[in-house]
């Protein structure tokens, strides 16, 4: 296997994958638009990010906080869908490199928003 981490898991199911896509779509046209001025003067052809990042669109938020309550349905459909009760949740774990405050973490928002039990 070619990879940079092989991780190797016993006694784990995945039972449910969900999304919850975000509201807003940025498309690198639009970005090119916006970075016009600046692409001319540091004389940088338009879709450099499309051609460098490979990504021709993003999806935003509407307001800094709305990512935690996008996550929190997620979660929220995730237990619905694989018949899980959120008492039986015992960790949350996010990876989102999303941050609005220094503390508490967002995975705490997210526990609390989605109503898990406290000591989860």
């Amino acid at each position: 296997m070619s990879s940079n981490a092989v991780s190797i898991h016993h006694n784990a199911a995945l039972l449910s994958v969900v999304e919850v896509t975000a509201p807003l779509e940025v498309t690198s046209d639009m970005l090119d638009e916006r970075l016009a001025a600046v692409l001319k003067r540091l004389r940088l052809p338009k879709r450099l990010l499309e051609r460098v990042a490979g990504v021709t669109a993003r999806r935003m938020w509407e307001g800094p906080e709305d990512y935690v309550h996008g996550a929190a349905q997620a979660g929220v459909k995730a237990l619905a869908e694989a018949g899980v009760s959120p008492d039986a949740v015992g960790l949350l774990i996010n990876t989102s490199v999303t941050r609005t405050q220094l503390e508490p973490a967002v995975s705490v928002q997210i526990h609390n928003t989605m109503g898990l039990a406290p000591w989860a």
